[in-house]
């Protein structure tokens, strides 16, 4: 048995096809999380624009619940969030972001074979 690293080896060509995609719809779901989640459901007053690849730093303590997300808060105020989120939720969203990125790498991959 050898390893084997040459670019017409199948089982490379699958890691390689599963690594892109993987790293592309994390890209993906990184641009939904900007869009629908950062500044909608939570507001940090020190994030950046990429919150999706810092899990659990969204929000520091104390965390206002708001109706609505004042994205244009300032340092100097509390982080907030919308009422009926916590972290635990977003955890959950974040999570299940991650779990549709490996499902469609998988998925893609497996179907790329047929």
């Amino acid at each position: 048995m050898y390893l084997s690293c040459s670019k017409d080896d199948p089982g490379m060509k699958r890691v390689l096809t599963f690594t892109f995609m993987f790293m592309l719809s994390l890209l993906l779901m990184a641009g939904v999380w900007g869009y629908c989640v950062n500044g909608v459901v939570y507001h940090c007053t020190d994030g950046l624009w990429l919150d999706f690849f810092s899990p659990g730093q969204w929000v520091h303590e104390p965390v206002e619940r708001v109706i609505a997300v004042d994205r244009a808060a300032g340092m100097g105020e509390a982080d907030s969030m919308l009422y009926g989120w916590s972290v635990g939720r977003l955890w959950l969203l974040w999570g299940g972001m991650v779990a549709m990125c490996l499902s469609l790498s998988g998925i893609v991959t497996c179907c790329r074979d047929l």
